[in-house]
């Protein structure tokens, strides 16, 4: 079985025959039906179970369109009546875990990054967060916290394994203090569990879309227990590193952001530094999957790209990291 034949199994689930499949991200699909219906299919193996968590996400988008005019994507029953099927994916390795989500007009916000646009994203975010002030999800959920710096399943090699090549000895220690002061961080929010919220987790430029004006979110299978404070480090650290912020910058699209969210909520920053130092945080977690993913002995030696071309990443990650430690 493909990944075509995958999608096409799980279209059989609901009924719908495809005219055309058009992929939009990792395993997520835009099928426009024979019958001129559009949707998104999404197919995670469940192996990433560790990593998303389909009951809270449906819990806490039922209540959002249940309580307010938000509007998440809203999935569609199969034709047994659930909303998540289960089916083999290529070889039968795995099952996946295959959501069908009715289609949402409108462009990437990542199309429309301008000032007045992200203040409108500054104020869905606070709205997310007021929403989750009061919200509570099914007792028998599990509760998972976005409280360690590597979770999710994800393997630990930054600092088990030495090397030499990417982290000589006073990089590595630079890395260390940073990694020790994110813990510190986030160990004294999770200290006060009053303010503790499911939160959003992966609200960027790209997870939102802008249709005459308004916004709505996407992709809520990151939905974890957190705090205000990490999920707008997390939407700060997208825009800030993966976002084309030109010609505004990033400097006057964060502002933006606060803007739009203080006029709802005040702003959860407790103490200056405390936003980037957990967008550091983030930022040590995407070393990590570098050196899992591109460098020998961990990645496979034929997709393996010169060293060469991954030191200047470690550079940058060192001088930003010295700009934080130095930072009054």
């Amino acid at each position: 079985m493909t990944a075509e034949s995958l999608v096409l199994a799980a279209l059989k689930r609901y009924g719908l025959r495809a005219r055309r499949l058009r992929p939009l991200a990792a395993q997520v699909v835009r099928v426009d039906t024979e019958d001129g219906q559009t949707f998104v299919l999404r197919s995670r193996p469940r192996s990433d179970r560790v990593f998303g968590d389909i009951p809270l996400e449906l819990a806490w988008t039922a209540a959002l369109r249940r309580d307010t005019d938000i509007q998440p994507p809203e999935p569609d029953p199969g034709l047994d009546g659930t909303l998540v099927q289960e089916v083999a994916g290529p070889q039968a390795l795995e099952l996946y875990d295959c959501m069908l989500f009715r289609w949402i007009p409108g462009t990437e916000l990542a199309n429309r990054l301008t000032p007045e646009n992200v203040r409108r994203l500054g104020v869905l975010s606070a709205r997310l967060h007021e929403h989750a002030a009061t919200f509570r999800p099914p007792v028998e959920l599990p509760v998972r916290t976005l409280d360690p710096l590597f979770g999710r399943g994800e393997r630990e090699v930054l600092f088990s394994h030495e090397h030499p090549r990417f982290l000589p000895p006073p990089r590595q220690a630079v890395f260390q203090s940073v990694a020790d002061r994110f813990q510190r961080t986030v160990d004294a929010l999770y200290a006060d569990a009053a303010g503790r919220r499911v939160i959003h987790a992966d609200l960027h430029h790209e997870n939102v879309k802008i249709y005459r004006g308004r916004l709505r979110p996407l992709d809520f299978y990151e939905v974890i227990w957190g705090y205000p404070v990490q999920d707008i480090a997390l939407s700060l650290y997208d825009l800030r590193f993966f976002a084309d912020s030109r010609p505004h910058g990033y400097a006057a699209l964060r502002d933006a952001f606060a803007l739009g969210y203080g006029s709802r909520l005040p702003w959860p920053e407790e103490h200056a530094g405390q936003i980037d130092t957990l967008v550091a945080g983030r930022r040590l977690r995407q070393a990590n999957w570098v050196l899992l993913h591109e460098t020998a002995p961990f990645a496979d030696k034929a997709v393996v790209p010169d060293p060469a071309l991954i030191v200047p990443f470690f550079e940058r990650l060192e001088a930003e990291f010295r700009t934080l430690l130095d930072a009054p």
